[in-house]
């Protein structure tokens, strides 16, 4: 955590000393306070920036969940339709089997 008086502090893949009077500062910045062996003791804060991209990325997530979805439902109903169709001319077909026509 500290090197001296320093902490250590990682935003991404960059590492910074820093006072220990700026801490807060650089937490709001989204840095991260870590040891020596690069354990996060203190999580910073995600910046405006970080969450917006976050957010954009599990909207189009959600979207593209959605579209397949609507695949699976318009093919469900396809086969519905089709095993629907199937049932009345085979019900025809039976019918007149039964009957010797």
């Amino acid at each position: 955590m500290a090197v001296g008086n320093m902490l250590r502090v990682l935003k991404g893949n960059q590492e910074t000393l820093i006072s220990p009077a700026n801490k807060d500062e650089y937490l709001k910045k989204g840095y991260s306070v870590i040891d020596e062996d690069g354990t996060v003791l203190e999580k910073g804060t995600k910046t405006k920036h970080a969450v917006e991209e976050e957010l954009k990325a599990a909207n189009k997530r959600i979207a593209e969940l959605e579209a397949e979805l609507r695949g699976y439902k318009e093919s469900d109903s396809a086969k519905s339709e089709a095993a629907e169709k199937g049932k009345d001319s085979g019900q025809k077909k039976g019918g007149s089997k039964l009957t010797g026509e």
